[in-house]
């Protein structure tokens, strides 16, 4: 019957109008919106139950900058992985269910996924890996914490760059148990991912809670800057992104959502991590 009825002229064209027709309304309708992927449980960063996160808000205010439709696109996720190797939803950028995915961690400026090119947009802030700590006199310096015991999550940067430094660990496969740790003096401080650690840290209790430690600067090998990311093809999309976040910066509302979710305020660095950061903390034992 499909065949009988394209074999006409006539209907074959209204039906290829109809469908150019879609198409363009369908193109119109996606670019009123912005559609950002988030994971479901990952906090600070989104969290489908409470619509909220770091940057759930920051997208939120990114999309009425640009005077678009906010959409997020939730996309579950495995809450065991809470560090830099997450479990980014590049394959649904990638596909086209969403536009754009914030605070990435970069060290290169593109890389392929799914048959597709996504490339980092400009760095908006920093994040590294934070010395955590109950007691005040805590030093600052990994380098003369090596006779004790830090807490680290298990296979992460920080795990490596204490081997590096030859200093002790104390190994936990989640930020909460390892802040956990140090509350309760298994370890006497922990090195862990920042934006992560902070929330936990805000959820705290009590005088003697662990702290960010005062004056820590992360080595190198221990901090990253932290960009956007959209398809290659994108580029007057990453432009207005771009565009959008500087101008959230610049009138402060950045520092004020770091301060609501407890994520250290760092701001993009010349220097950061490569793997040849990494090998020099062992140079420097």
């Amino acid at each position: 019957m499909v065949l009988a009825i394209a074999s006409y002229p006539r209907i074959r064209l209204l039906l290829l109008l109809f469908g150019v027709f879609i198409s363009f309304a369908a193109l119109a309708s996606e670019g009123d919106r912005l559609a950002i992927c988030f994971l479901e449980d990952n906090m600070p960063y989104s969290d489908r139950a409470s619509s909220s996160g770091f940057d759930y808000e920051l997208g939120m205010r990114v999309a009425g900058l640009l005077e678009k439709e906010f959409k997020p696109v939730w996309v579950s996720n495995n809450t065991q992985i809470q560090e830099i190797e997450s479990d980014y939803p590049f394959k649904r950028l990638a596909r086209g269910e969403c536009s754009v995915i914030l605070s990435v961690p970069g060290t290169s400026e593109s890389f392929e996924e799914d048959g597709a090119t996504i490339v980092l947009g400009s760095a908006y802030y920093a994040a590294a890996f934070e010395l955590v700590s109950n007691k005040a006199q805590t030093s600052h310096n990994l380098r003369k914490l090596r006779g004790k015991e830090v807490a680290i999550q298990s296979q992460t940067v920080a795990h490596f760059a204490l081997k590096m430094l030859g200093a002790k660990s104390k190994t936990y496969f989640s930020t909460i148990a390892a802040v956990d740790g140090v509350a309760r003096g298994e370890a006497a401080a922990g090195l862990l991912w920042g934006p992560t650690a902070g929330w936990v840290l805000q959820g705290l209790e009590g005088e003697n809670k662990p702290r960010f430690v005062d004056n820590y600067e992360p080595s190198v090998a221990l901090r990253w800057n932290v960009h956007f990311v959209t398809r290659s093809r994108d580029q007057s999309l990453q432009k207005l992104v771009s565009e959008s976040l500087a101008t959230i910066d610049a009138q402060g509302e950045l520092s004020a959502l770091m301060k609501k979710y407890n994520l250290p305020d760092r701001r993009p660095y010349d220097k950061t991590y490569t793997l040849g950061a990494l090998n020099e903390l062992q140079l420097a034992r």
